[in-house]
Formats: C-alpha cells, sequence, structure tokens
C-alpha cells in the first residue's frame, strides 16, 4: 500500500510539471470560438460569451482571467467573423491578447466544413519594480532578471477547421501557427512559445424526444509535452 501511495504521489508530480503555454477551459463545449477560430459564425444567431476566473481569492497576486468572445454568421450564413478579447494576470505579470476571427464554410448535403483563420495581438508586461518583491541579498545581484517594467508585443496567425451536423462534429486547430520568443531580453534566455494542436470531436445520442446525449473530447498536443485531453458529458 505504501509503495502504490508513493507512485501515486510520483505521477502527480510528474503530471503537474508539464507546460502549457495556452490557457485552459473547463467545459470547452461553450466557448469553442477561443480554441478553434473556424467555428466563428457556427450558431445560427450572434453569440456573445464572458468568462472570468480568479483563483486563490484574498492573496494578492493570485491568478485572475478575464475574456470576452463575440462570433456572428453573415451573408446568409456563408461567413463567421469573431473577436476575442482576454486578460491574464499573475504576480508581476499582465498578458492582454486580441484575436481577430473569420471562416468560411462550405455545404456539404446535411454536414457543413468551415475553414478559418485568425490574427492576433498579444501585449505581454512584466514589472520587476513592483514594491510586493521582497528578496534577502535583492534582485539587483542577478543580471538575468531586470529592474523596470518590461514589455513585449507579439503578432500571429491561427488556423482551423470544422465539421459539423445535427449529429456528430469533429474540429482541429493550431491557434498560433509561429514560434515566438517570450523573453524580454534574447540575449539572455530563449522561452519560445511552442504551437499547440487543438482536436475536439462530440456526438449527440437522443435519449428520448426531449432528452439527449452528448459525450465530447478534447485533446491538446504540443511537443515535448504529454498528451492532453478534457472529455465532457452533457
Amino acid at each position: 500500500m505504501k509503495l502504490f501511495l508513493k507512485i501515486l504521489i510520483l505521477c502527480s508530480v510528474a503530471f503537474s510539471l508539464k507546460a502549457q503555454q495556452q490557457p485552459l477551459y473547463t467545459q470547452f463545449m461553450y466557448n469553442k470560438a477561443a480554441l478553434n477560430p473556424a467555428y466563428a459564425g457556427n450558431d445560427d444567431f450572434m453569440s456573445l460569451t464572458a468568462l472570468v476566473r480568479n483563483q486563490w481569492i484574498g492573496l494578492e497576486g493570485a491568478p485572475s482571467i478575464q475574456q470576452l468572445n463575440l462570433h456572428s454568421p453573415m451573408f446568409n450564413n456563408t461567413i463567421g467573423v469573431g473577436l476575442g478579447l482576454s486578460r491574464y494576470s499573475i504576480g508581476i505579470s499582465d498578458f492582454i491578447n486580441v484575436e481577430a476571427q473569420y471562416s468560411y464554410k462550405i455545404e456539404m448535403g446535411e454536414s457543413v466544413l468551415s475553414l478559418g483563420g485568425q490574427l492576433s495581438y498579444r501585449n505581454f508586461k512584466i514589472d520587476f519594480s513592483d514594491p510586493r518583491i521582497n528578496t534577502t541579498d535583492g534582485i539587483t545581484i542577478d543580471g538575468a532578471i531586470g529592474q523596470n517594467e518590461g514589455s513585449k508585443n507579439l503578432f500571429n496567425a491561427g488556423f482551423g477547421a470544422y465539421y459539423s451536423n445535427r449529429d456528430y462534429y469533429f474540429g482541429l486547430s493550431l491557434p498560433r501557427l509561429f514560434k515566438s520568443n517570450l523573453d524580454f531580453d534574447d540575449d539572455i534566455f530563449d522561452a519560445v512559445e511552442v504551437p499547440h494542436v487543438y482536436f475536439m470531436s462530440g456526438i449527440q445520442i437522443e435519449i428520448n424526444e426531449t432528452l439527449d446525449f452528448v459525450p465530447q473530447i478534447l485533446v491538446r498536443y504540443l511537443n515535448n509535452a504529454p498528451l492532453d485531453f478534457d472529455i465532457n458529458l452533457g
């Protein structure tokens, strides 16, 4: 029993150390446009999604996320357009994202294939002069740590595909196609953001005239990290 507990603890630590450079969303089926630009305008109406998440309430500098995503069909559902705004903050770090999405829909019998792309702008800020930073010997002894506020602007592009009908759907997307150096001083570190691949799928199973069962899955893949996935039952 003790050996089993040790193995379980080691596995938990190993899984907790994996890197994730893009935000994670629970119940992704309500926020597909944030993961796949091809989903923009997929509904028959204008859709607005708002998300607020505050962790460790009461602790100064705790993680905080605010996100707003708006998308709508246009020209008889032939195309879709979307706009995403989000802000992530933790400690002395603050990240602002702006994403513009476009999708084109191709009817295939009772199914629809949507191809989409997006352009993104992100601003990263880290304030090393924040008075909340306390160290024994002072941060000036480490040349790799800045002394003032650092800021960096990044531009990127993404692509996605989404195939759906009344019974099932599946989608594949790469929100960031290009690698970006996240470090403020390129001569010190090589902090590179790598592309993330998302695959989502779901099927609608009719239980009776008023009740449907909809299992859905989201798979996340990035190089040199364990395969990660979410399963939702609705």
